[in-house]
């Protein structure tokens, strides 16, 4: 009886910490959120000039271009960037100078310059007062 006592109590522990891991809520996601609370959402803009921000935030499969307190771009990348859940760098190539949807988007790490992944842009969503 306590062969199975001991591993069905393990499992159910393990069950519990997974389940809390699941809803942990994520800091950079919140940091976001926080920047575009009493900001409300436009029509999707195609491109966005690149002189418009002033500071970028990330969280998994987000960037938000902030162009001040009442003004931010939020988009949401297509595929998947590891990177920008760890506060990554943001590394755009584009020749033009705004970022539209499509453009390629690679995260680096901040120490040792490695690419940590790669995505495209979506469209941006303009939040503003």
């Amino acid at each position: 009886m306590i062969r199975l006592a001991v591993p069905a109590a393990l499992l159910l522990v393990g069950l519990t910490a997974a389940d809390a891991a699941q809803y942990r809520p994520d800091p950079a996601m919140a940091k976001i959120e926080k920047q575009l609370r009493g900001l409300n959402p436009g029509a999707p803009l195609r491109c966005l000039r690149r002189d418009q921000t002033n500071q970028i935030l990330t969280a998994e499969g987000v960037i938000l271009y902030v162009a001040g307190r009442n003004r931010a771009y939020r988009n949401d990348v297509v595929g998947h960037c590891n990177g920008l859940a760890r506060g990554d760098v943001v590394v755009t190539n584009s020749p033009r100078r705004e970022l539209c949807d499509g453009d390629l988007v690679q995260t680096r790490a901040p120490t040792g310059g490695m690419f940590t992944g790669s995505c495209s842009l979506g469209k941006f969503t303009p939040f503003t007062k």
